[in-house]
């Protein structure tokens, strides 16, 4: 996820106890492939991260915090990420490498308050760990691997350090190896894993500190997915960078993976852009969504199952202020407050009271007004304009707040006393 922030977060999922704690990673990135569509959908529960984007006019000052980086919710690895009405954040579900920020590695079930009291304007969760921006810097908590957490240290943190470098950062994104920020004057950092050039800094090596992103671009934002990255510059371009096996960097190719930024194919301008599970979709100015990349569960919403290598506008003639992309389904929020899902469906995760996979976007049941959407692995949340935390999709005892293990076709309210922050 990505936002500004500055409190620990959550993100993860609970596997077997005798599994590995880096398998489900190696699955991650890999599956598809090394095992082609089988491969992905069998390690479908093992989303790393949920990426979302809020629409709004361009900011005419690069840097400057965009929209899609207040988001007041954040689903992770099978964790959950919300921001109280006081700013604090509150974040609950798998917690083995200290992703919840509380100060433990233990499982929570409900909503728990981050360790540190601080004050956050967003929040953003990926595999094992979590970032936001406070006051300038960028704190990363849980899961330090490879340099994620971007302290130039090792060993997971359980509560917030601060991202090392001395520069004031006005947003952050949280990928699934790797991390990435945008300064307050433009200017795109990344680190951690960058095995595809998904730091941008046009090489292939790991990176434990942030590092600068090529191309002189000035970017707004930047939306860090599973092996690639996007950003959108200050004129509404979205560019991307890192693996592009799938057709996810946009620019009508889908075999060399870039370790720089890639212009995104046509000429239209976006308001906001966001990276994922090999998808990418960027939403315009007058609420069209558009997104490209793979596309056998119809996460791309344009009626078919083709994979995309530059954008294809998703179908419904509906105008979106936000988008939110899980690992294999994917979901947007329109002018009015509808909630809007599309993909796969196995478990719930769309929210229409079905188990069908949809190739284009149906309303999430219930009639609820949200004011933002996060889709995760298996299943997904939204905060309603009343500041409630619904979710539907699978459980596994963290992603719905504590309710037994089970499916839930239709969004579930989370049980709990706080009151969640809307924009």
């Amino acid at each position: 996820m990505l936002g500004r922030v500055g409190g620990p977060i959550s993100s993860d999922i609970r596997l077997s106890a005798s599994a590995p704690r880096n398998m489900e990673e190696e699955r991650m990135g890999f599956a598809y492939r090394r095992f082609g569509s089988w491969g992905l959908l069998a390690c479908a529960a093992l989303a790393a991260f949920s990426l979302e984007a809020v629409a709004g006019p361009p900011d005419p000052e690069a840097g400057s915090a965009d929209p899609a980086l207040t988001a007041p919710i954040s689903v992770g690895f099978n964790h959950v990420c919300a921001l109280a009405s006081s700013g604090v954040a509150h974040c609950w579900g798998g917690n083995g490498s200290g992703q919840l920020g509380d100060g433990s590695d233990s499982l929570r079930m409900v909503p728990e308050a981050v360790a540190g009291d601080l004050e956050l304007e967003s929040i953003s969760a990926g595999l094992r760990r979590s970032c936001g921006v406070a006051a300038g810097d960028i704190f990363c908590w849980g899961s330090n691997r490879l340099g994620g957490l971007g302290d130039g240290g090792e060993g997971d943190r359980l509560e917030p350090v601060r991202v090392v470098g001395g520069l004031s950062f006005a947003a952050v994104s949280v990928g699934n190896r790797h991390t990435c920020g945008v300064t307050t004057g433009g200017a795109a950092y990344c680190w951690g894993v960058n095995s595809f050039g998904q730091i941008g800094d046009g090489s292939r090596e790991n990176r434990e500190r942030p590092a600068p992103v090529g191309g002189s671009l000035n970017f707004t934002s930047v939306s860090a997915g599973l092996e690639h990255t996007c950003g959108l510059t200050s004129g509404g371009e979205a560019w991307c960078w890192g693996a592009n096996y799938m057709g996810q960097l946009g620019d009508g190719d889908r075999t060399d993976a870039r370790a720089e930024p890639q212009r995104v194919a046509g000429d239209r301008t976006f308001v906001t852009v966001v990276a994922g599970y090999n998808v990418s979709c960027g939403v315009t100015e007058n609420g069209e969504a558009w997104c490209w990349g793979v596309n056998h569960t119809g996460a791309l919403g344009d009626g078919t199952d083709e994979l995309r290598d530059v954008p294809v506008q998703v179908e419904g003639d509906l105008s979106f202020r936000s988008i939110s992309i899980g690992q294999l389904h994917t979901c947007g929020v329109t002018q009015d407050g509808a909630a809007y899902c599309w993909g796969f469906n196995n478990r719930g995760q769309v929210g229409d009271g079905s188990r069908q996979n949809r190739s284009n976007p149906v309303r999430v049941a219930g009639d609820l007004t949200f004011d933002h959407v996060s889709a995760g692995a298996l299943h997904t949340c939204g905060v309603t304009t009343t500041g409630e935390v619904h979710c539907w999709g699978r459980d596994l005892s963290v992603g719905l707040g504590g309710t037994s293990d089970g499916d839930h076709l239709e969004p579930t309210r989370v049980e709990t006393e706080v009151t969640f922050r809307t924009r």
